[in-house]
């Protein structure tokens, strides 16, 4: 048997990142516990690593193939997987890699976080329909920010006409708040006295739910990785993958075979690790455009090691730090062209993408599944080497710069389903 839970809600901002960081740090008290954020958010993946103690895994039925999300969940630990969105919120509406789509082809059970905004009795209808379509799979339900009295009036509907678990309730705390910005919530770091707001709400979740009966919810079948596929710890042992991990990007996946992944500061370094692959992801560099202007020893190392044939990967943010300019500063220059940011969001979403030729790591013709989420644009004369388009979508947009052995693209991707890619690209000599 197994243990793991899936904290869903009807709708976004209703408490589920909070509930599930308080859930692993109070759970975390007596057993290891992991933590596991459904779809691509990278800020919250690092809120469950800081509340757990140990890297969380990100699940996400686009990016990633099923061998994978088993993969991922057939580790030990009990398991808090805290949902996206509405539970049943999926692809082009519909429920497809959805949470509720995740919970039902993993067996997981789900708790469903629900906020009362300014109705009573209405509530249990809207929750009843949640649980019947769900086909069994949502057990249980937490209010959250209400008082005791609507509690106990809740509890007693939902017990008479659903019949699910009433876990118990949170109540109204302004201490609980977790800060955002435009690309999310502000990291872990910069949240104010956040490991005290984190004892804080484990506390009031050990104190206000029924712990025992959450944790006899979560008892389920264990999940168990393909024995037949590929040995991905086995063939990193011969290859070394650099990648940018600092301030100014700080977004990244939990790679598998950590040991064989090195982490550099674009900021702080004077050069690039031996590596025989670099990858320079997303983030926050306009937040630090003149730190990584004056840091010429880091800028002219990558510069050099791609000069020489190396193998690099930079997307998002680390295509914007490749160009020759960003809001006029001088950057690495591998790519030729300027970047800036936007007020607003481009190309939103999943997408797909089409190799143009042969590249190092996709042949002429294959489609390679991404996400792009970012405010910034590059502007270059350069041919592209993807055509990208939305699922379900006429548009067809091109993106993507290639250098000898660099490539530079928005859109993000998922390491786990790219990993052969990457083993393959890194070794071919």
């Amino acid at each position: 048997m197994d243990r793991r839970l899936m904290i869903a809600a009807p709708s976004s901002n209703t408490g589920k990142t909070f509930i599930s960081l308080a859930l692993l740090r109070a759970i975390g008290r007596e057993e290891k516990v992991r933590g596991y954020k459904v779809g691509p958010d990278y800020i919250d993946a690092d809120y469950l690593s800081q509340a757990a103690g140990r890297p969380a895994e990100n699940l996400d039925l686009f990016l990633m193939d099923e061998k994978n999300i088993n993969r991922a969940l057939a580790k030990d630990g009990f398991k808090i997987i805290e949902g996206v969105m509405g539970y049943f919120d999926g692809l082009q509406n519909t429920y497809e890699y959805s949470c509720y789509d995740l919970s039902k082809r993993t067996n997981t059970p789900v708790v469903i976080v629900y906020e009362p905004k300014g109705e009573s009795f209405t509530a249990i209808p809207k929750i009843k329909g949640m649980v019947d379509f769900s086909g069994g799979q949502i057990k249980g339900i937490i209010f959250n920010k209400t008082s005791q009295k609507m509690y106990e009036l809740l509890k007693t509907q939902v017990e008479k006409y659903i019949g699910i678990s009433v876990l118990g309730y949170l109540p109204f705390d302004d201490r609980l708040n977790i800060k955002s910005k435009n690309q999310g919530l502000l990291l872990p770091h910069e949240q104010r006295n956040f490991m005290e707001l984190l004892e804080v709400a484990s506390e009031l979740v050990a104190h206000h739910l029924d712990m025992d009966e959450l944790k006899r919810i979560a008892q389920c079948e264990q999940i168990k990785a393909d024995e037949t596929d590929k040995n991905y710890a086995s063939d990193l042992k011969n290859i070394k993958i650099a990648y940018a991990h600092d301030q100014a990007f700080p977004f990244f996946y939990n790679f598998e075979g950590r040991e064989n992944f090195i982490p550099f500061s674009p900021l702080k370094d004077k050069k690039l690790p031996e590596a025989d692959l670099i990858l320079i992801g997303g983030g926050y560099p306009e937040d630090f455009i003149a730190d990584l202007e004056m840091n010429i020893e880091m800028k002219e190392s990558i510069k050099s090691y791609v000069e020489a044939g190396g193998k690099l990967i930079a997307y998002g943010g680390g295509l914007m730090y490749l160009a020759e300019k960003f809001h006029g500063h001088n950057m690495v220059g591998i790519f030729k062209g300027s970047a800036k940011m936007t007020d607003r969001l481009q190309n939103f979403g999943y997408c797909e993408m089409k190799a143009k030729e042969d590249l190092g790591f996709a042949k002429a013709g294959e489609i390679l599944r991404a996400r792009e989420f970012h405010r910034g644009i590059f502007e270059s004369d350069e041919k592209r080497i993807f055509k990208i388009s939305k699922p379900g979508r006429d548009k067809i947009w091109e993106d993507g710069y290639r250098y000898k052995n660099a490539y530079g693209f928005f859109a993000h991707f998922h390491p786990l389903t790219w990993m052969d890619r990457l083993i393959d690209f890194a070794k071919d000599k």
